[in-house]
Parts: C-alpha cells; structure tokens; sequence
C-alpha cells in the first residue's frame, strides 16, 4: 500500500470536503488512488468530527467542533443555500438552529462564568488583603509581646540582683544588730554587776551607820546625865 504525505493526504481531503465536495470516484480517477483509500481517510475525518459529504450521522454523533463548525458555515447562508447545504450533509435546518442556539448559550454560560469567575477574583482579592491585614496586626502584637516578654526578662533580672542584694545587705544589718544587741546585754549584765556590789556595798556601809547611831544612842542615854546636878542635890 503506496504512503503519502500528510501534506498531499490533506490536499486531496480538500477537494472532497466543504466546500468543493467532490466525488470520491472523480478525486480517485484524478489522484489516481484507490477509493477504498480515500473512503478510509474519510472515515477518519468523521472519526474526528469533522463533517463529511454523503455522510448523515445522528445528532449525537456529531461532536461539538464539528457542530461549531457547522453553524460557522452556515452562518452568512441564505435560506436556499442553507437547505441545499443541509440536504447535503443529511442535516435540518432546525437542527443548526438547535447547535447554533447551543452555543450562543454556551457563550452565554461562558460570559456567566467568567463574570461569577471575576467576581470570585474579586472577592478572593478583598479575603487576601483582609487576611494579609490581620497577618500584619498579629506580627505586630507578636513583636509587642516578645519586647514586653525580653523587657520583663530583664525587669526580673534587674530585680532579682537588687533583692538578693537587699537580702545580704539585710542580713548583714542584723548580724551587725545582733551583735551590738549581744554586747549591750553584756555591758548591760556588767553595769547591773556592778550597781548590785555598790548597793550591796552601801547596804553594808547603812547597816553599820545604822549599828554606830544605834550604840550612840545607847551611850548617850547611859551617859547622858551630868554627874555634878547630882551633887548639887
């Protein structure tokens, strides 16, 4: 089986679709190929979806490029041109008009969709400033709370030497208290010592003044009569 080129294959695929439409047989004799070969590429055209002369598949079995195509085609016919064109390819004119509302909706619905897409953009845009917004006040109160954390780090540090150094110097003082406190009692017991002897000394001194003055007046009133007023009675 002889090979050709794609692009001979398509040169000759050009004169059998629209919109030359020629016979297979007048192409065949032509080109000089065989019409089994040409049915065959044909056949792969209609696999493909595009619309081929001699050809009426169902409505279905026309695919959505082929049906664009169509309506394409036939879009600046006039009314006779459209139904010699339909009688052509096995097709209605109702049926076009079908495809060609189809796609006007579709159009309509792609239209839709990217106005909805545009104003999901829009919304998707205003969410990620919103969100980009609080992600900017959340580092900020971050940043606020680390300073206020390292700052109350050093406040507790600061502190910390400064009550441990209170302590010391606290602890000092009432060692340096209690010591003086220890020693007053000490001179405070040797002065009570020592005020204690000298009462004791005093008491000593007052018992004998007291035993002198008790045998003075003893001798006084032993001896306190004159021994002349008793002659001169």
């Amino acid at each position: 089986m002889p090979r050709y080129s794609e692009e001979r294959k398509a040169a000759i695929l050009k004169k059998l679709l629209p919109p030359h439409n020629r016979s297979v047989a007048s192409v065949a004799t032509e080109e000089g190929i065989s019409n089994a070969t040409l049915y065959s590429w044909l056949k792969q055209c209609r696999e493909k979806g595009v619309p081929v002369p001699g050809y009426t598949p169902g409505d279905n079995e026309w695919s959505p490029d082929a049906k664009l195509a169509v309506v394409i085609e036939t879009a600046t016919m006039s009314e006779t041109e459209l139904g010699a064109y339909c009688r052509e390819k096995g097709l209605y004119p109702e049926q076009i008009q079908q495809w060609k509302a189809a796609c006007l909706e579709g159009a309509g619905r792609q239209e839709d969709q990217e106005k909805a897409a545009q104003k999901q953009r829009k919304e998707d845009r205003k969410t990620i400033k919103q969100l980009k917004a609080e992600v900017r006040r959340k580092d900020k109160v971050v940043a606020e709370t680390t300073s206020l954390l390292v700052l109350s780090k050093k406040l507790e540090a600061l502190y910390s030497q400064q009550w441990k150094a209170a302590c010391l110097e606290g602890a000092g003082r009432q060692e340096e208290q209690a010591k003086a406190a220890q020693k007053q009692r000490k001179e405070d017991r040797k002065t009570i010592k020592q005020l204690k002897a000298e009462v004791r000394r005093k008491d000593k001194v007052l018992a004998e003044t007291t035993s002198l003055l008790v045998l003075s007046k003893k001798l006084e009133a032993l001896y306190g009569e004159d021994p002349d007023s008793g002659e001169d009675d």
